[in-house]
């Protein structure tokens, strides 16, 4: 009888650190890490693209939301003074960074669903 061997189980780390390797370094390295994310895609470029692709764009907006912390902080200062000045600044929810969604600071949040982020 034929036994089916079992494929063996890769941690999420490693697409990070691979993904890492390809998108800041000019060396030997970065063709081995795209060899070795491919095998871990199964071979699949379409697969490998999507998954470079997603964990390139989080550094580069982790990197963007690094530099922009302090100009973020105040735009939450802002809005926070906005709310306590206004006329059911005892009732409202003080604007914490804990509550933000990615559209707050637009004004567009009633008018985009979660579902259409899917």
């Amino acid at each position: 009888s034929l036994r089916k061997t079992s494929s063996p189980s890769w941690s999420k780390g490693w697409f990070g650190f691979l993904c890492e390797i390809i998108s800041k370094t000019k060396s030997s390295h970065r063709g081995k890490a795209k060899i070795f994310l491919r095998r871990l895609c199964g071979g699949r470029k379409t697969t490998y693209h999507q998954v470079r692709d997603q964990y390139v764009f989080a550094f580069q907006f982790r990197n963007i939301l690094k530099k922009a912390k302090g100009v973020l902080q105040a735009a939450v200062d802002v809005k926070e003074k906005a709310r306590q000045c206004g006329n059911d600044w005892r009732t409202s929810k003080p604007f914490l960074w804990e509550k933000l969604s990615p559209f707050s600071f637009l004004g567009v949040e009633p008018l985009i669903t979660e579902d259409s982020l899917t």
